[in-house]
């Protein structure tokens, strides 16, 4: 099956140490989830200070930490595209730690009680949508249009699925994680899990019924207090190679017969 996407596969894991500007050298990082080697890695812009939420899909978005914090818009290469993105109307105790987007609104969650943020794709406009209880990842599932939550370091409470209105969809324990980090992703290619320890040294992956699918430690990735992360959201539309050879084989038979017609 041939598939036609300028993103890149959808195996590929951006992450984000939202303390900007505190590691010796970049603070983004795109690493390949089959791998485990880092694609690509740049440096936060001087001005962006926290950005821990962070959206992807198409590009990439983040926002600060709390009121007041800035991050921008990148596109999938890490080139700044000169966007800031301050947070305004999220004030302690509601610091925000992962992000992830539908494709029309962003979302975020305070790591230090829970509450889940709805925001316009600007990081503008939070709204209230529900509380978890002590979180720090978060990602959204295409699929069904649900929520996936992981817990704090402090509160290794797995991972647990909610409805948008904030019900409860189920949940599972996530013992080889240990101590989490903050960057829970769905990877959209095949629907699975994905968690690190808060070193983000090693990634766990674990499809939606909790069971456990392996780890994978990273090269080139710094460790660092906390990163978020998300995959490309980005709907991938797969078209059969058949269609595509069909297609294709039409274009030539058209040109044929224009090249007919002018001699």
């Amino acid at each position: 099956m041939l598939t036609f996407n300028i993103a890149a596969h959808a195996s590929t894991l951006y992450l984000n140490y939202g303390d900007g500007n505190s590691l010796p050298g970049n603070d983004y990082f795109a690493v390949d989830t089959i791998t485990g080697k880092t694609l690509n890695s740049w440096a936060v812009e001087p001005s962006h200070t926290r950005n821990y939420p962070i959206a992807v899909y198409g590009d990439i978005r983040t926002t600060g930490h709390v009121g007041g914090e800035t991050g921008g818009l990148f596109d999938l290469n890490g080139v700044y595209l000169g966007t800031d993105y301050t947070l305004t109307g999220i004030s302690a105790p509601n610091e925000l730690s992962d992000g992830t987007t539908d494709g029309i609104n962003n979302y975020a969650v305070a790591f230090k009680n829970g509450n889940v943020y709805q925001f316009d794709r600007n990081w503008s406009s939070p709204t209230l949508l529900f509380n978890a209880g002590v979180s720090g990842g978060i990602t959204y599932d295409p699929s069904d249009e649900t929520f996936w939550l992981s817990g704090d370091r402090n509160s290794n409470t797995g991972i647990r699925h909610y409805h948008k209105d904030g019900s409860p969809l189920g949940s599972f324990a996530t013992p080889e994680v240990g101590s989490m980090d903050w960057n829970l992703a769905l990877d959209p290619s095949d629907g699975t899990l994905w968690v690190g320890t808060n070193t983000t040294a090693t990634l766990h992956n674990y499809d939606k019924s909790g069971g456990y699918q392996g780890s994978l430690t990273l090269s080139g990735i710094p460790s660092g207090s906390f990163y978020s992360a998300e995959f490309n959201l980005n709907p991938v539309v797969p078209i059969p190679a058949a269609v595509y050879l069909f297609g294709s084989g039409l274009l030539v038979l058209i040109g044929v017969s224009r090249r007919k017609k002018s001699s």
